[in-house]
């Protein structure tokens, strides 16, 4: 078809954006994954003597089934893997592809290794050979799945499209909600129908109503979104009752599969109510895309183009803004929760009205934490505005843009109030406010300097 949406997607702008999508994605994995190895980050420098003696424990290769279905960083490999196979596919060419191929392979089994390696300084732990080996499996299973799904199924541009290699991603993260903390259950004593039976005598809280209806919703936009790429023309009537039929028999039976799955798994139960509710939420998502009468609405289209036509400098800053939201953040995923508001409140505040708070230990203990947080929110805030300032002509930023821009990284520690595995430390959130408000003093000082230039070479008096 000519100027149909396959040609607009295949654009240069498009397919750079995605590339730079499944990029940044890849990279933020990455970090994940070294993140849940090494927290809680506290090393301890230790001789070279004794570091040789400890890293020998890399070569015990043993490998244990049941070590594999336990270990936390299992899961976020199989995800980087999938993610990997995604960046990979839209590559340059198959003539490139497997040089790629190899040099990935080798450099994440040395990105394992030297993440191994490193728990040598973290007191307590101990490393092996067979914990790389467990995790590359993993990595090699969701790589494998990517690329089973791109090549086998038509998982491309011109098939599936982008959407639905995005909600690959989302039944990942679907499932993992689901059934964190892995934890496979030792008694089956009761049958999967029983537990159903069993859920649905209580009735779910207003969150879990709320978490589960808006979970209906990735679902179904990214179908929608997928049906609205291969053409321009609006659905008819009857067309449209058959797409609304196939997005809500995909949620059912996704949300029917990640139910069933957490019969397997310790403190998690399998419940109706979180099938109807996705389902519901689903149904609401189709009734906006036929209220406004249309089969699409293209968001995602106009992202991956807008992605694409950043500058490599505007990448990096926002690949280093959501990487220092990570690590800070991590792990987080999936323990955000409203009701810890109140909890992460009162943990910002107790230590101004307990007197007794050992502000001197907590402070040994976190220089190094206050140093890093003030650097990098100092630095986000400069390259931000920095960035808004360089696109001034084009975007035409506010002034209140350009100010909010410096407390990224306050954005960044107050947002741990909703975390139920962080604490909010006041001395990090204030040294995120002072870096924040030193920026925000030198952009005052230097737009009233360029502001009176251009007022006094505008009303210049004449001869």
């Amino acid at each position: 078809m000519s100027g149909g949406k396959a040609d607009v997607f295949g654009a240069s702008g498009v397919r750079a954006g995605e590339r730079r999508f499944w990029m940044l994605l890849w990279l933020l994995s990455l970090l994940v994954i070294a993140c849940t190895y090494l927290t809680p980050f506290f090393f301890e420098w230790i001789p070279l003597t004794i570091f040789i003696r400890d890293a020998q424990g890399i070569a015990n290769w043993s490998f244990s089934a049941d070590r594999f279905w336990r270990s936390s960083v299992a899961p976020h490999c199989f995800f980087s893997g999938y993610i990997l196979s995604m960046l990979l596919a839209v590559g340059d060419g198959v003539v490139r592809r497997p040089q790629q191929i190899l040099a990935v392979t080798s450099g994440t089994f040395l990105y394992l290794l030297s993440l191994e390696l490193l728990q040598v300084l973290i007191p307590g732990r101990t490393i092996s050979g067979g914990d790389v080996l467990i995790h590359l499996i993993a990595y090699s299973a969701g790589a494998l799945l990517g690329f089973l799904l791109y090549y086998c199924v038509g998982y491309t541009d011109k098939g599936m499209h982008f959407p639905l290699k995005c909600l690959g991603v989302w039944v990942f993260v679907l499932v993992y909600l689901s059934i964190y903390p892995i934890s496979l259950k030792t008694d089956g004593n009761r049958s999967l129908l029983n537990r159903f039976l069993f859920a649905s005598r209580e009735i779910p809280s207003k969150s879990d109503v709320l978490a589960n209806f808006l979970l209906g919703w990735p679902s179904a936009w990214l179908y929608l979104e997928a049906v609205g790429t291969r053409s321009d023309r609006k659905l008819t009537p009857a067309k449209s009752v058959q797409t609304v039929v196939c997005v809500l028999a995909i949620v059912f039976f996704t949300a029917l599969f990640v139910e069933t799955i957490q019969h397997f798994f310790a403190e998690r139960y399998p419940s109706f109510y979180d099938i109807l509710l996705q389902v519901l939420g689903a149904a609401s998502v189709c009734w906006i895309f036929m209220r406004f009468r249309t089969n699409r609405i293209g968001i995602h289209l106009q992202l991956l183009e807008a992605l694409g036509r950043l500058t490599s400098r505007s990448v990096a800053l926002i690949r280093f803004s959501i990487g220092f939201l990570v690590f800070e953040w991590t792990p987080w995923f999936p323990s955000i929760e409203v009701s810890t508001i109140k909890d992460g409140v009162r943990e910002l505040v107790l230590p101004f009205v307990t007197s007794n708070y050992p502000w001197d230990l907590h402070w040994e203990a976190n220089r190094l934490g206050i140093a890093f947080v003030f650097a990098c929110s100092a630095a986000t805030g400069i390259f931000w505005y920095m960035l808004l300032r360089s696109n001034r002509n084009r975007i035409r930023p506010s002034m209140t843009l350009m100010a909010i821009a410096p407390f990224y990284g306050l954005a960044v520690e107050l947002g741990k109030v909703l975390i139920s595995t962080k604490n909010v430390t006041p001395l990090l959130v204030l040294s995120c406010f002072l870096a924040g408000l030193l920026v925000f003093i030198g952009i005052l000082v230097l737009e009233n300097r360029e502001k009176k230039v251009w007022e006094n070479s505008n009303s210049g008096v004449g001869p």
